[in-house]
């Protein structure tokens, strides 16, 4: 799967697939996936004639956030307010490069996973709150260095992309579309 989609996307095999295993240590790490449900199917699930496994949305994720890149080094060509906005913004992504930085940045401070969502009453502990900075957001503090609020935007939307929020809008795209011929701004 990663030599195909290397062919088809002009980039390093390898390169790709050290992204894909950081996402799924990152996934199994975080307890976004079972050990058990990592399977040759799971993993390519366009062998089964569905149109996106982990891999798929793995690189789709990985598009997204080179598409962003790439449009803060157009800006960076122009001038004025554009060159400060691309600056913000590459600054910012550097934390979404890949699933090793993304967690350096956004672990939580205790390093184990983050699992308030599935659990109310640790929920409920963290919104009765505490003076204790090291259980902030990571994102939050991070977006306070940044003064940017474009940059702020891209950083919130690069989260929700590795954080599969929109798994499921990619999933949908691929059923129809290849991942080198998806139009990003459309989806």
């Amino acid at each position: 799967m990663c030599n195909t989609a290397a062919a088809t996307l002009k980039a390093d095999t390898a390169v790709l697939l050290e992204y894909v295993l950081e996402n799924l240590s990152w996934a199994l790490r975080y307890e976004q996936v079972a050990p058990k449900q990592v399977t040759q199917e799971w993993l390519d699930k366009a062998r089964s004639g569905e149109a996106a496994g982990f891999i798929h949305l793995s690189l789709c994720r990985r598009q997204l956030i080179r598409l962003l890149n790439t449009w803060a080094e157009d800006l960076e060509g122009r001038s004025g307010t554009a060159t400060e906005v691309a600056k913000w913004i590459k600054l910012a992504l550097l934390h979404f490069k890949s699933y090793l930085a993304y967690e350096s940045a956004f672990a939580p401070a205790s390093g184990a996973p983050a699992r308030l969502r599935d659990d109310p009453d640790a929920l409920q502990e963290k919104l009765a709150g505490s003076e204790d900075k090291s259980d902030d957001d990571p994102l939050d503090v991070l977006k306070l260095a940044v003064t940017n609020k474009t940059a702020q935007a891209v950083m919130d939307f690069a989260y929700d992309v590795l954080s599969s929020t929109y798994d499921k809008v990619f999933a949908e795209e691929l059923k129809t579309t290849a991942l080198k011929d998806i139009a990003w701004p459309e989806v």
